[in-house]
């Protein structure tokens, strides 16, 4: 009982410290499959290409940015 309970102790430490060196960021991320479906219906009302190659590029900024 008490080897357990000094894993759960060591593995709590190793999780707060490595949370405190690397934050957790939850603010929103654009996701391929909104990129994917604002493309599409650009596509479909038939917006110039130029549209479309800007919302791409807007991504591939936000991905190498992250």
């Amino acid at each position: 009982m008490k080897a357990i309970f000094a894993i759960l102790l060591t593995l709590a430490l190793v999780n707060s410290s490595l949370v405190a060196k690397h934050p957790l960021d939850f603010s929103i991320k654009r996701s391929i499959m909104n990129v994917m479906m604002e493309v599409e219906s650009k596509l479909k009302t038939n917006s110039p290409l130029d549209t479309v190659k800007e919302v791409l590029n807007e991504f591939k900024g936000a991905v190498n940015e992250e």
